[in-house]
């Protein structure tokens, strides 16, 4: 029921030509591995990207820190040495968004950890 759920709620938010929400066709299959902010870092090992984001001062409200932290970690997983600018189209790409503080530091604290 829960997986029916968020694909109507995609299926009502997609707009024509956009290829990043999901169709029916595009289902997250049953037993797929999901990573979520839990899973990179806990509060006494913090993941590298979640100290590079306080060192840095990528931090505001925090609404936003999750999502930001889980699509750099996914990012990094793809891409182990991105530019600045793979790094802010990633976060267009995957629809990233943070009304509190500029992108720069956001970049910055994502870019850094690159090899």
């Amino acid at each position: 029921m829960r997986n029916r759920r968020l694909w109507f709620m995609f299926r009502h938010l997609k707009r024509p030509g956009d290829p990043f929400l999901y169709e029916e066709d595009h289902r997250v299959e049953e037993y797929s591995k999901i990573t979520t902010i839990e899973g990179i870092g806990t509060p006494q090992h913090l993941h590298p990207l979640q100290v590079a984001w306080m060192h840095l001062g990528a931090v505001q409200c925090g609404f936003c820190v999750p999502g930001f932290i889980v699509s750099a970690y996914a990012l990094l997983q793809e891409n182990p040495d991105p530019t600045r600018e793979e790094v802010r189209e990633w976060f267009q790409k995957t629809r990233n968004v943070c009304r509190c503080t500029g992108y720069k530091q956001i970049v910055d604290a994502s870019w850094r950890l690159r090899r």
